[in-house]
């Protein structure tokens, strides 16, 4: 089972560097769309259709990257107070904590699939200079969620294993692995 649960962690992980390479390119597609206009005027041309196609890529900038920042722990994280509790409590309140994000997080995304499919269904596009199709990018939010779902899934069952398998979490000489009380851990930035 330990074994597994690495594997399909590390295979989560890769797939997630993947798609969050993906969204890094759309980086590049939205400047492009903001210089094209600005340089067209300079030279007589008008370019449409830019401001609604950031808006639609904004999407999958955004949504494709949360599994990714997931695993890699970027997501803002306060640990004031759970620095002082040992690493099975820390462990376990984290597993607790990402069980309750995890069920708003399955259920949002399953608003946003119906969502996706009603757009795919009445053809929902974006008004605007030009019109884009909206469910595309719809259908993209919602794998975006569910990649962060399942990202969080694997987080929780670290955590678990974690807790019933400890090991050397904290790094030596911290006052949470040396049992020191009243001593703050050093600030990680």
């Amino acid at each position: 089972m330990r074994g597994s649960l690495s594997g399909l962690t590390r295979s989560l992980a890769a797939f997630s560097r993947g798609v969050y390479t993906i969204a890094s390119l759309t980086v590049i597609v939205m400047v492009f769309a903001y210089v094209l206009p600005v340089v067209g005027r300079w030279m007589g041309v008008r370019i449409s259709g830019t401001f609604e196609l950031n808006e639609m890529v904004m999407v999958l900038c955004v949504f494709l990257s949360l599994a990714y920042a997931q695993s890699e722990k970027r997501h803002v994280n306060v640990t004031l107070l759970t620095n002082y509790l040992s690493p099975r409590r820390r462990h376990l309140l984290d597993a607790c904590v990402l069980f309750i994000a995890l069920l708003f997080l399955l259920f949002v995304t399953y608003l946003n699939l119906q969502d996706a499919i009603k757009a795919f269904q009445i053809g929902e596009y974006r008004q605007g200079d030009m019109k884009y199709p909206v469910w595309p990018f719809k259908f993209a939010l919602t794998f975006g969620l569910f990649m962060f779902a399942a990202q969080i899934a694997a987080d929780i069952g670290n955590n678990v294993k974690r807790m019933l398998h400890p090991s050397s979490d904290s790094p030596a000489g911290s006052p949470v692995e040396s049992g020191e009380k009243g001593t703050l851990p050093p600030l990680v930035y």
